[in-house]
């Protein structure tokens, strides 16, 4: 992209590019000259499309020109939406009245069997007339389509007068529609545990004494309570939430201390390699810490594998001998940080080199090399045993489910003879 802004740039600069750019601000000067144009000309016309009946109104900008004027003015216009005349909205009254009537059944039989909730919408989606509500009887049905008949008796029904008042603009019409209200039924898991709620509900609004008395009979159902463990369970998961941050902390250091053991390990089991190394680098006649910088430097080229603690402690060793640190202190500190046992020998060897300049290094590190290698096959046989007792849990499955492979065939004919 900044390539070609460049190209472009130097050929308006050269001159090469006039001709186009001056076609282009022609042809921009011209959109804009007839959209301008277009516009004039709309607003000249005679004639204003109303929106439709349901659409609401449009805010219109004219520019009118009298004449004899030179300027023209700005009127801003509010045109309303389409208006049905009184023949029209009468068909719609009754058209909404009859949708309204299908819809407030919802999952009652019918108005002569009202049980369940009804549902009393306040507006119709297919004409912009909007309903209104009036119950006679707000303790049975109330204007928003609550039925109140959870208290009612077996066979007891009440006949409610509702008024339906469909409107629009100055036109309105009422429509008398009766209910009849029978008791609840509670054929259902959550019908009956509606009208539980409700009556228990009721029954703690009513009652004003110390204690409350639950009923047995709830609609002709025998119901039983017991007290939920609330506060009981409240203190539990306040003392889960309060053993979180415990837990997670004793993660934390399990996690440490299992890295921590990941390092001892691996450290314990390159111990065999570096001496080696250091065995065959000194025998081709290098000193111990031209050898140390050999093996450091080749893992840097190329790791072992990965991530190997004891070559990255040999290159901070190195980092710090050539920082000043003296040789000694170097290789002192180099075991503290690995911190084994091994290491603190292999440290004790090097600095007695570098103190004493003792002429048998070289044969002292091949019998810690022998020394290191035994321990080398002791640790590997140790792993292969720790692997050997993770598998055994595995092929006891298999033999399980062998066994019921093999027996399965036996069963299922002993039974059929």
């Amino acid at each position: 992209m900044s390539k070609l802004k460049y190209k472009f740039k130097t050929e308006v600069k050269s001159g090469k590019s006039g001709y186009m750019l001056y076609a282009a601000v022609l042809a921009g000067i011209f959109c804009i000259a007839v959209l301008k144009t277009g516009g004039k000309e709309q607003s000249q016309t005679q004639t204003i499309v109303r929106p439709d009946y349901t659409d609401s109104a449009d805010n219109i900008e004219l520019e009118v020109l009298a004449e004899g004027e030179e300027k023209p003015f700005l009127v801003e216009l509010e045109v309303s939406p389409r208006q049905y005349d009184a023949q029209q909205i009468e068909g719609i009254f009754d058209t909404v009245y009859e949708q309204i009537l299908q819809e407030m059944v919802s999952g009652n039989e019918s108005l002569s069997c009202v049980r369940q909730n009804l549902k009393l919408v306040t507006e119709s989606q297919d004409y912009p007339v909007t309903a209104e509500w009036y119950s006679e009887d707000t303790a049975v049905i109330d204007t928003d389509g609550t039925v109140y008949n959870t208290e009612f008796e077996p066979g007891q029904k009440e006949t409610v007068r509702l008024v339906l008042i469909l409107k629009y603009g100055e036109y309105r019409c009422e429509y008398p529609i009766e209910a009849v209200v029978w008791e609840a039924q509670y054929d259902t898991a959550e019908q009956k545990q509606t009208g539980i709620v409700n009556v228990l509900t009721q029954l703690e609004k009513n009652s004003q004494e110390e204690v409350l008395t639950l009923p047995d009979t709830i609609h002709g159902m025998k119901v039983t309570y017991q007290s939920s463990p609330v506060q009981k369970s409240g203190i539990l998961g306040l003392c889960g939430l309060l053993l979180v941050p415990l837990l997670l902390s004793f993660r934390k250091k399990e996690q440490k201390m299992q890295a921590e053991k990941r390092r001892k390990e691996q450290l314990t089991y390159d111990y065999a390699e570096v001496i080696s190394k250091l065995v065959l680098l000194a025998g081709a006649g290098m000193t111990i810490r031209r050898a140390w910088e050999k093996i450091a430097g080749d893992y840097q080229k190329k790791p072992c594998g990965g991530k190997r603690y004891v070559y990255e402690e040999m290159v901070r060793t190195c980092a710090e001998m050539n920082t000043g640190v003296p040789e000694r202190s170097a290789y002192e500190r180099f075991a503290r940080r690995c911190d084994t046992k091994e290491y603190l020998k292999l440290a004790s060897l090097l600095s007695q080199n570098v103190k004493k300049g003792t002429t048998d290094i070289l044969k002292l590190l091949e019998q810690e090399s022998q020394s290191a290698f035994e321990q080398h096959k002791n640790l590997a046989k140790k792993k292969g045993e720790e692997a050997g007792t993770k598998l055994l849990f595995p092929m006891i499955l298999m033999l399980m489910t062998v066994m019921a492979m093999l027996m399965f065939p036996a069963i299922v004919s002993f039974q059929t003879f």
